[in-house]
């Protein structure tokens, strides 16, 4: 059932979602699309690059950036006190897709933009395309990742998946196998 708790990380997550939609599709069709056929020569780089829709890719930069920054801060918000134990490893992940998800919203709005430092970043327009590229996609993959070590327990702490059964076969081996002194506070290595 929907409420108030559950409505708001919904909407914010689906419009996180749209804004990386937005903002990572347009760099991907930038790059594979209308860079590679951008004539070279002489003449306004913006408009060999944009074909006069550089102000319609701008407002779509910035819809998409706005849409990142408000629901990522609230995600995050949601995310630390839902789960107040996250690891040091999904702090420092999370860190990373910050920091690469502003790496792509500076270089898009930088492309789309008509300042001294865009015309200058738009000679090489393809190689930050690629940047970009590479730096959403990472972000993509981060955000997929940090999304498997979030899991909830009865106290409210973080836990990770509980590890499989061992098949069978390896049961019945390890009944054979010489029993090793456990280390405090380790769990039993998986075979």
């Amino acid at each position: 059932m929907l409420n108030a708790a559950t409505l708001v990380p919904l909407v914010s997550h689906i419009l996180h979602i749209v804004g990386a939609v937005i903002l990572v599709g347009g760099i991907v069709y930038l790059r594979t699309v209308v860079a590679p056929g951008a004539a070279p020569g002489e003449g306004d780089p913006v408009d060999r690059l944009y074909s006069g829709r550089r102000t319609a890719w701008a407002r779509w930069v910035g819809i998409a950036t706005g849409l990142l920054l408000a629901t990522g801060i609230i995600n995050i918000v949601l995310v630390m006190k839902t789960y107040p134990n996250l690891s040091g490893s999904y702090r420092a992940m999370l860190g990373a897709k910050i920091m690469l998800a502003l790496v792509v919203m500076f270089l898009a709005a930088i492309l789309a933009g008509t300042t001294p430092a865009a015309l200058e970043l738009r000679k090489a327009a393809q190689r930050w395309l690629t940047v970009a590229l590479i730096s959403g996609l990472a972000v993509i993959i981060l955000a997929s990742t940090l999304r498997l070590f979030r899991t909830p327990t009865a106290t409210g702490t973080t836990a990770r998946p509980a590890p499989l059964k061992q098949p069978l076969l390896l049961n019945k081996i390890s009944k054979h196998l010489p029993k090793q002194p456990a280390l405090e506070g380790t769990s039993p290595p998986i075979l």
